[in-house]
């Protein structure tokens, strides 16, 4: 790195002697046995998929959880319109009628058909 700037794009003299020295195996043999040592535990670890797993069965609990409040939300909002012009005139109209004591009368008679 450069003292001016630890972003300078000229090779690291002091970071690739680090590196050369870490991954230069001196006893090829030894290394790919090391390697080879390892595998068994690399192996054993859950892959991505097995991951992605476990996270779906919470994903989705997640998601419906989710999905239910946004159609309570959305219900609201289709079930109560705002009233217009003419359901205004409407109740005023009923409720004159209603808050009125002379309310029509209506006569009904009850006929029985078939019956004598």
């Amino acid at each position: 790195m450069n003292e001016n700037s630890p972003f300078d794009h000229q090779p690291d003299a002091e970071l690739g002697a680090l590196l050369r020295e870490t991954l230069t195996a001196p006893d090829h043999a030894g290394f790919v046995r090391r390697v080879i040592a390892q595998l068994p535990a690399a192996l054993a670890r859950p892959s991505g998929w097995e991951i992605l797993g476990t996270w779906a069965r919470p994903g989705l609990a997640a998601a419906a959880v989710l999905l239910f409040l946004a159609g309570g939300w959305f219900g609201r909002l289709v079930s109560e319109p705002e009233p217009s012009a003419e359901s205004a005139v409407a109740e005023t109209l009923t409720g004159a009628v209603l808050a009125s004591e002379d309310l029509p009368q209506y006569d009904v008679e009850l006929v029985l058909l078939g019956e004598q």
